[in-house]
């Protein structure tokens, strides 16, 4: 008996092991399959949000009260009515395009003559006073040339786009009339609709083409860091993912390479969030792994059991067997009512190993059949019974949904009749027809009885 329990108990534990570790696997594979996949759809998106971005900046610097502000000669004194006219030019050009309202939070813009307008909508504590706009210009006018118009830059905690204006009366590649500068709101680079289980905010990093971070992740890397995870080649959304270990932490690290501006966007995401599926069903795993360790301990109890005492009847000299006959067994088939009904009578049995070879030949007299009906028992068996079908079709006269059920078990079609007679239960019923409650049925098998 001991080494029954030690077995049930090996064995149950080493299948819990083995379903948990198989998904594991699992999990970790379909997460290499998915995440590339994944990264790449949200490095699309991302890349027509730059796209859209940079048009508008376009649209917004084209446009004649800004190309206006930008080409008229500096006035030795400008009155603070026309500077506050040119400011709400500024301000209303750019609250009109809804790109730049809501992803820029400063304008800056910069004429020819080095006068500076600007329109600020950051939050209070994110304002800029005049000083440090000027010394934003100062340090961003230099970073764009006629052969380089635009350019990402990320300098002091922020990101800018800065472009140099061009006059659009002007022929293509005529001089420039000023520079533009905008600092770009952290709703950018938001991942918003593209967040799934694998690609997060929380772990997306979005870098530019020579390595400069736009977008960090929880893992705060710095640029120096973040080197070895790089793509530099160039083609159509190269994409690779590894597994590396990152502080003292496995992460599967994917990272893509955009195709028309060649940025980086990386994705790292830690084993412990590909795994939590797997980590939340080690509760069931080991409630699985005790119910069958409960049913080995029955059943090896059972056959323990049963072995003791048939050995004490072989030692005896003699075996006894019992075999229980179903009632069908006492069931003949009328073909006027197309019913197999008990009949009453005498009845030959005989056991042998074939019909030529009968070793034991008894007769029993059955006087009648009392069926035990229970909710398992399938309909077929039930319309069997003379009477039953009628019974049961007044019985369901309020249960549409079970009398459609058993009127199919008189379908032309014998092998559909009887397949719908074999499946169907009250237990079954109850399931597909919400008039069939447990005190219906109750009821119902009264009735029968």
């Amino acid at each position: 008996m001991v080494y029954l329990i030690l077995v049930a108990v090996i064995c149950s534990g080493g299948i819990g092991y083995m379903s948990y570790m198989t998904m594991r696997e699992s999990l970790i594979h379909i997460a290499e399959d998915s995440a590339p996949s994944l990264l790449k759809q949200v490095s699309v998106r991302v890349e027509e949000s730059i796209q859209d971005f940079q048009d508008s900046t376009y649209s917004f610097v084209s446009r004649p009260e800004i190309q206006n502000l930008l080409t008229r000669k500096k006035e030795p004194e400008k009155s603070p009515w026309k500077y506050s006219r040119d400011q709400l030019d500024l301000s209303g050009s750019f609250l009109s395009m809804t790109a730049l309202y809501k992803y820029a939070d400063i304008v800056i813009l910069e004429t020819g003559e080095k006068e500076i307008y600007y329109y600020d909508q950051a939050p209070a504590d994110q304002k800029i006073t005049a000083g440090q706009v000027r010394d934003i210009m100062a340090e961003l006018r230099s970073q764009v040339t006629s052969a380089v118009p635009i350019k990402w830059v990320k300098k002091d905690g922020r990101v800018y786009f800065v472009r140099q204006v061009a006059d659009t009366k002007q022929k293509p590649g005529s001089r420039s009339v000023g520079t533009a500068v905008f600092v770009i709101a952290d709703a950018f680079f938001d991942l918003r609709e593209d967040k799934n289980i694998y690609v997060s905010n929380q772990n997306t990093m979005i870098c530019g083409k020579e390595g400069e971070i736009y977008k960090n992740n929880h893992l705060q890397m710095t640029e120096q860091a973040l080197k070895p995870y790089l793509s530099y080649k160039d083609g159509r959304y190269y994409i690779y993912s590894a597994m590396r270990k990152i502080n003292n932490e496995e992460y599967l690290t994917v990272t893509v390479r955009t195709h028309r501006l060649g940025w980086n966007i990386l994705c790292m995401i830690p084993y412990s969030v590909i795994l939590k599926e797997a980590d939340q069903v080690i509760p069931r795993i080991a409630a699985a792994a005790l119910l069958l360790l409960g049913a080995g301990l029955l059943v090896g109890c059972f056959l323990y059991h049963f072995l003791q005492k048939n050995l004490k009847i072989i030692e005896q000299g003699m075996l006894q067997y019992e075999i229980f006959l179903d009632p069908k067994a006492f069931m003949r088939y009328h073909a006027d009512s197309r019913q197999w009904q008990p009949e009453s009578g005498a009845y030959e049995i005989t056991i042998g190993s074939s019909m030529q070879d009968i070793r034991l030949r008894e007769t029993a007299e059955l006087q009648e059949i009392l069926l035990d009906i229970g909710k398992e028992h399938n309909i077929g068996d039930l319309i069997r019974i003379e009477g039953m079908y009628e019974k049961l079709e007044k019985a369901f006269k309020n249960h549409p949904v079970s009398l459609r059920f058993l009127e199919m078990t008189k379908e032309a079609d014998p092998l559909k009749a009887i397949s719908m007679g074999s499946l169907m239960t009250l237990e079954t019923l109850k399931r597909t027809d919400p008039t069939m409650t447990e005190q219906e049925i109750a009821h119902l098998l009264q009735m029968l009885e």
